[in-house]
């Protein structure tokens, strides 16, 4: 069998057989092509003793320019042809394994996370100091600005609820007045300070947290717990 050796003069001897040089032309009718120990197929004149059993050649597959991609596995004196998957396919397989084992793949990351929780923090407090995480931050905010917004309003609006429940009740719960229980109790500033307080600390969220941060004497001694109706008749006072 006429063989070139799969060397650094494969490339050259495949090169020279295509356009017509060489020994044997490989476009006649017989020729095979077959893989040897580097990875680049070897060619084999027809009429050879051992050709028989041999895939035929292609020059587009050798050349990478279109056809199938496949692998010639030699054993002995047979030859197994595989085809080795696409890229399209491979990425369609992958998805179909992700949507169907999602439950799982979900379980594995949260036990792989917590098992090595140290190391991953460590390597994500090194990711945010790089110049990626701060171009793929920026791309982030501006193709979702809406759903961010919306996402801080309702954080914002849950976080208030929970800090105000507290205050409440710390201050007993019920008018300091009429001693009722009514929606929407007010938190009332003994020395009528409660504007300038609220221009003090900028936004609702921030206020609310400085009065919770309070000792329950201090808390109790400077603020007064008030329903609405009693509220306004403190105010015209």
């Amino acid at each position: 069998m006429t063989t070139f050796p799969c060397d650094g003069r494969s490339l050259a001897g495949a090169s020279a057989i295509l356009l017509g040089g060489g020994i044997g032309d490989p476009t006649e009718e017989g020729a095979v092509v077959t893989a040897g120990a580097c990875g680049v197929g070897s060619f084999c004149c027809p009429g050879d003793p051992g050709s028989a059993g041999f895939p035929r050649f292609d020059p587009s597959v050798v050349m990478g320019i279109s056809g199938p991609r496949g692998r010639t596995d030699h054993t002995g004196d047979q030859a197994v042809t595989s085809e080795v998957p696409n890229m399209a396919s491979s990425k369609a397989s992958a998805r179909r394994y992700r949507e169907k084992h999602r439950a799982q793949i979900r379980e594995y990351g949260r036990q792989f996370y917590w098992t090595h929780r140290e190391r991953e923090l460590a390597r994500f407090k090194r990711y945010r100091r790089t110049e990626k995480y701060r171009r793929y931050i920026q791309k982030y905010v501006a193709r979702h600005k809406r759903r961010i917004r919306l996402r801080q309003k309702l954080w914002t609006q849950r976080k208030l609820r929970e800090v105000r429940g507290k205050i409440i009740a710390r201050l007993g719960g019920v008018c300091c007045k009429c001693h009722r229980i009514r929606p929407r109790m007010a938190i009332h500033h003994m020395d009528k300070m409660g504007k300038i307080h609220r221009r003090l600390m900028g936004s609702p969220l921030r206020y609310y947290r400085s009065i919770e941060k309070l000792p329950v004497a201090i808390l109790r001694r400077r603020f007064a717990l008030v329903c609405p109706k009693c509220h306004k008749a403190i105010e015209r006072e």
